[in-house]
């Protein structure tokens, strides 16, 4: 999955148009002895998009995190019945999180105008904190001499058995894949060169596109040569026939 790091250095979305126009295409020798596809620069807009919508999703691992510290400070406020301290709770998950855990919560979460409310504010508190749970554990409290219990917890799973979100890099195969379908429609349904199955020293004109193309969405720390020999083997090997079949 793309890390955070990577992630706070991707263009935005209403950046794509800009820096992948046609005229900024033109200069690109990505098809050797051949003219540039006039429809590539729309192509690439298109996987570049589909690229940035994927990587900018938060992992599953980022959102426990967030949920946890959201649900510690919103059974302070509710148990204090102050809506503000629970609607600045909210205002301070970062909000790519927040946007995240409103889709998946069915009807979404309250917003921090809905927590101010006086009349209903806590209850909508109370949904919230409902959703903080996802993917984590709540943990009794301890029971005292007197019979009461220490306030409940929330914990994190362990993190082999947590959804950690999109398995490592699987944005970046998503952009490979879908560049390489690109490719093979202008060529007969062949796959592209990767020099690292043939030997060549030099990338072939596809690695060189991978690569123009995460350098202008500001991908770093990304080994373009791994990834595009590892999304075109999954690529061949998801069309080799089952032993048997046929």
């Amino acid at each position: 999955m793309t890390t955070r790091y990577q992630r706070e250095r991707l263009i935005r979305l209403d950046q794509v148009d800009d820096v992948f126009s046609n005229l900024a295409c033109q200069g690109w020798t990505v098809f050797r002895r051949r003219a540039m596809p006039a429809d590539l620069p729309s192509a690439v807009r298109v996987c570049v998009s589909a690229y940035l919508e994927m990587a900018r999703d938060p992992s599953a691992g980022e959102i426990n995190a967030a949920t946890r510290v959201l649900y510690r400070r919103l059974v302070k406020a509710i148990k204090a019945n102050d809506w503000d301290a629970a609607a600045v709770a909210l205002e301070k998950v970062p909000e790519p999180i927040r946007a995240k855990l409103d889709r998946l919560t069915p009807g979404g979460i309250p917003t921090p105008i809905q927590i101010r409310d006086p009349e209903h504010g806590i209850e909508r508190a109370k949904e919230l904190l409902g959703c903080c749970v996802a993917g984590a554990e709540i943990v009794p409290g301890r029971k005292r001499p007197n019979d009461q219990r220490s306030r409940p917890t929330v914990k994190l799973l362990p993190r082999f058995k947590q959804a950690r979100g999109f398995p490592r890099q699987e944005a970046e195969r998503l952009l490979v894949r879908s560049l390489a379908e690109y490719y093979r429609s202008l060529h007969g349904g062949d796959f592209p060169r990767s020099c690292a199955h043939d030997g060549s020293k030099d990338r072939s004109p596809f690695e060189r596109l991978v690569g123009q193309v995460l350098q202008g969405c500001g991908a770093s720390r990304v080994s373009t040569l791994k990834l595009v020999r590892r999304a075109l083997d999954e690529m061949r090997y998801a069309e080799i026939p089952p032993i048997g079949a046929g």
